[in-house]
């Protein structure tokens, strides 16, 4: 009886949860379809039963005032409240509205609290907004050294080099020692197979190039495959950097005791690094070279 209990209870927890997404689709629908009356309606118990995605998309109609009367403390009241869930569309929402209404001390103040409740938004647009901030004195005293720090750490940097074009060359004038293109022969392993060896590194301004040698050590396999695995990238202070090409694009064969030399390309690491770890996913497991070259 106990059993047949709790799988009603989780069929019936299943079914809720299924109901709520239907329900969160339709109010969408509505939206898209300007029924915005009706997506109020469908949209409130759900956002005041405290889902996230139904708290997000009632603040958009309270502070656009649609299917409502435009209220902007019931809009900060919802969005602030999906935030909290960490729903990063509704930070930059709350992010937005500051903004707009020239609430400069609330931008910054939001932004740099969810930021440090969750670090990982530094690296998303939320990360691009709050660099913004130091850029433009927005709630915080102006700062641009630390806005293009800021920038350079996030995973949506073209865009702030784009918007802010002619500070972004004022501060690669400025700072040239890390643009120019930097070269380790001079590697030292520290860990990884003997099969294949990292035998250069070059920091460059826009990636980070790493060259390796692949050689076909075993004799008992005549012909050895080289190839890229699947996933590979530096970690390199507690930070992750994916590789974005190859100059190998195919697997390559190789004879016993015969080499091959290619490059990887990451995307630029961190120039205050003296080693990283290049991990590589392979069939077997996954694989560590540690290089030391400073």
């Amino acid at each position: 009886m106990k059993k047949i209990l709790t799988i009603a209870i989780g069929i019936l927890c299943i079914s809720v949860i299924q109901l709520k997404a239907q329900s969160i689709s339709y109010a969408k629908s509505l939206i898209e379809q300007e029924r915005y009356l009706d997506a109020a309606k469908e949209l409130r118990p759900l956002a005041d039963n405290g889902d996230a995605e139904a708290q997000y998309l009632a603040a958009t109609l309270f502070f656009e005032g649609k299917g409502v009367s435009r209220n902007d403390a019931q809009g900060i009241k919802y969005a602030t409240l999906s935030a909290d869930q960490g729903n990063t569309q509704a930070i930059l929402l709350l992010a937005d509205y500051y903004k707009n209404n020239n609430q400069f001390g609330k931008l910054f103040a939001t932004l740099d609290h969810y930021i440090a409740l969750h670090p990982y938004l530094k690296k998303e647009f939320v990360g691009l907004r709050y660099a913004e901030c130091f850029m433009r004195g927005w709630g915080v005293e102006r700062n641009e050294e630390k806005a293009w720090q800021l920038a350079s750490q996030n995973k949506h940097f073209n865009k702030m080099k784009s918007t802010y074009a002619s500070q972004w060359q004022a501060y690669k004038a400025r700072h040239p020692e890390l643009f120019s293109t930097q070269e380790y022969d001079n590697i030292r392993v520290s860990r990884g197979p003997n099969f294949c060896r990292i035998t250069r590194v070059v920091f460059e301004a826009e990636r980070t190039v790493v060259y390796l040698r692949f050689t076909n050590l075993n004799r008992s396999v005549p012909q050895s495959v080289a190839t890229i695995p699947r996933v590979t990238y530096i970690e390199a202070g507690g930070e992750r950097f994916q590789c974005t090409g190859s100059s190998l694009n195919s697997t390559v064969t190789l004879g016993y005791n015969k080499s091959k030399d290619y490059q990887m390309y990451f995307k630029p690491v961190r120039r205050d690094v003296d080693s990283f770890d290049l991990i590589e996913d392979t069939n077997g497991g996954w694989r560590w070279i540690g290089v030391t070259f400073r």
